[in-house]
């Protein structure tokens, strides 16, 4: 499924007139309880942490020690629900580089986007 709709995604980022050819909703995550979600154009991507903001304030906090196999220890102590906040974290980083590329693309060719760049970027 992530692929599919990643290989989407770069075909709508280039022309989202295209988008018009998928089916009303086609877009829209389904709940567990199966109602539909708000209308999407491109494909929503859900990371599949909802924790990464306060992992990612107490790595940018922590004091400890300098040593990575140290903070990791203490990460997992402290974050005892994540299975893996070291990576998930180095998961989230990439995926907040990968949104700034994809904002930067359509920056360049929708000039309303800019705004939204320059904010990401500031």
């Amino acid at each position: 499924r992530q692929i599919t709709e990643a290989s989407l995604a770069n075909v709508l980022l280039r022309d989202l007139r295209v988008a018009s050819l998928l089916p009303g909703g086609f877009m829209s995550p389904a709940g567990t309880d199966g109602r539909r979600g708000p209308q999407y154009v491109l494909p929503p991507f859900f990371f599949p942490r909802a924790c990464m903001g306060i992992v990612a304030e107490y790595f940018l906090g922590y004091t400890a020690s300098s040593d990575p196999a140290k903070f990791q220890q203490d990460a997992k102590l402290k974050f005892t629900c994540c299975r893996d906040p070291v990576g998930d974290l180095r998961n989230a980083c990439q995926f907040w580089t990968e949104l700034r590329r994809c904002v930067g693309v359509m920056a360049s060719s929708m000039p309303e986007w800019g705004v939204f760049a320059s904010e990401m970027d500031g």
